[in-house]
């Protein structure tokens, strides 16, 4: 893979986490978002439910709990440098909503099908349960 076939503007088609046997679709059936990667190697991610309610106050400083924990399940963003090794993107996160990723290198598997880019998050162990994800981005 060359940086010329990743770079530019993509659009969130869909994301699917799969814990263990079971597939889940964190940001609902028709998800939105954007991956942009850039030529001097910025790359930034944004992901989100369609479905978001607005916060009641206006305010998202002054939101309820409730309304803060469900913005924050509903929206995950990150942003930082990319290295291309072999068929893998690594993201190595300067900044991200979800705070354990800050710092830490985001390692993607990719391929292409259909003009459109598929990521594939490595593997990691939650509680004994194996979680992967796979998303799928178009131009």
């Amino acid at each position: 893979m060359k940086q010329s076939d990743i770079l530019g503007l993509w659009n969130l088609v869909s994301w699917i986490q799969h814990r263990g046997p079971d597939d889940h679709l964190p940001m609902g059936e028709t998800p939105t978002g954007c991956l942009i990667y850039t030529a001097d190697g910025q790359m930034s991610a944004q992901l989100m439910r369609r479905d978001r309610p607005e916060m009641t106050t206006g305010d998202f400083v002054t939101g309820s709990d409730e309304e803060c924990a469900a913005a924050m399940r509903s929206y995950l963003a990150y942003c930082g440098t990319y290295e291309i090794h072999g068929d893998e993107v690594h993201h190595i996160v300067r900044m991200a909503s979800y705070p354990n990723w800050t710092g830490q290198r985001q390692v993607r598997r990719v391929t292409f099908e259909d003009g459109r880019i598929v990521l594939s998050a490595a593997p990691r162990v939650v509680n004994g349960v194996s979680i992967t994800a796979t998303l799928t981005w178009e131009r």
